[in-house]
């Protein structure tokens, strides 16, 4: 497991603030902005010209706005407190790309671009890949709320919480809403990857233990991590994939499937490019979400092959269990993909 962190990012559904298994205000403050100042609680890491509040999803929302310097990132920032040592969170909150990134004269994002950034305690935990509209796999998605999250084990009481737009340099704005925090309930198995045997709860579909499977990785404060990379051979007919029976689940209420996902070592050979169809969530064999190739910083037609981003989907339970597949390599393309730290969360 990779830092015990979990990353998601989906069409945005309504948060409010009693969602969840424990109280989001319990946690965090002023999460949707709306409070008589709409900065309370939060601290602003920017000159204050950069991060404005304006109207958001239902009343204010926050606007991570700059000219894309590498010095700073215009962002937000708040502890999140009264945590329980070893239990799991979850962050969820709105995001919409702004109109700055979506002018096409000015070239501000494109799919496959990182458009925002989750902090906790200052160390990057996920980044947010800028999607495609549902019909046109080349057009950046646009005036869509969707949302982002990521989970994390709490090690103290409390843990600070930094959310950044326009990243990596990037001249991309961003609108943040309906921020909250959560504890996670336990649906899926061995979502980190971590067990012994490693697939241990999961099918594995063609995925061959060659040229893929089970990896481990160490980290930089000395610790392994272990991850699936999942590999095959780009056949249209033949996705790899891993499977899992997720039960208990309540029939009518809404869930997010996620993961995080970084492009393979083999994918440039195979001339994979940023913004290229990476990844595909399925449940019970229809796809209802997918991810992208991320580009690299200060180069948006190279790969990046270092972080660990965001891929989530949203579905609504009609019985107590239902099938989770997530495939690499679709659509034909022959591009590996790293997969790590999935997760079902239940958000109504």
């Amino acid at each position: 497991m990779r830092v015990k962190f979990r990353s998601l990012v989906v069409p945005a559904l309504l948060l409010v603030s009693g969602m969840g298994s424990s109280a989001h205000a319990q946690h965090l403050k002023n999460g949707n902005f709306n409070a008589k100042s709409p900065g309370d609680s939060w601290s602003v890491l920017a000159p204050s010209k950069e991060v404005q509040f304006v109207p958001g999803v239902t009343g204010n929302c926050v606007w991570l706005n700059d000219s894309g310097s590498d010095k700073h990132d215009p962002s937000v920032s708040q502890d999140m407190t009264n945590l329980t040592v070893g239990k799991t969170y979850v962050i969820l909150g709105q995001y919409k790309i702004g109109a700055h990134a979506l002018d096409a004269t000015k070239g501000n994002a494109k799919v496959g671009d990182k458009m925002l950034a989750i902090d906790i305690d200052g160390k990057p935990m996920t980044m947010v890949v800028a999607p495609s509209e549902k019909n046109d796999p080349k057009k950046l998605a646009g005036s869509t709320w969707l949302q982002f999250g990521v989970s994390f084990k709490a090690t103290k009481k409390v843990h600070n919480l930094r959310i950044r737009g326009e990243i990596e340099g990037k001249d991309a704005d961003v609108y943040v809403d309906d921020v909250s925090v959560s504890l996670e309930p336990d649906i899926i198995v061995n979502g980190s990857i971590d067990a012994k045997p490693s697939a241990t709860n999961w099918t594995i579909e063609n995925i061959d233990e060659k040229w893929g499977g089970y990896k481990t990785e160490k980290l930089k404060d000395g610790t392994t991590n272990g991850y699936m990379w999942i590999n095959f051979g780009g056949q249209k007919d033949k996705d790899p994939a891993i499977v899992q029976t997720m039960k208990n689940l309540k029939p009518g209420k809404t869930y997010i499937v996620s993961c995080q996902y970084r492009t393979g070592n083999d994918s440039p050979l195979k001339e994979i490019k940023p913004g290229t169809p990476m990844l595909a969530i399925d449940i019970d064999g229809k796809e209802i979400g997918r991810a992208y190739a991320a580009s690299a910083k200060g180069d948006p037609k190279k790969l990046d092959m270092v972080s660990w981003n965001s891929s989530t989907a949203k579905f609504k339970a009609t019985k107590a269990a239902h099938v989770v597949k997530i495939r690499a390599e679709i659509d034909g393309f022959d591009g590996d993909v790293d997969l790590d730290n999935i997760s079902v969360i239940q958000i109504d």
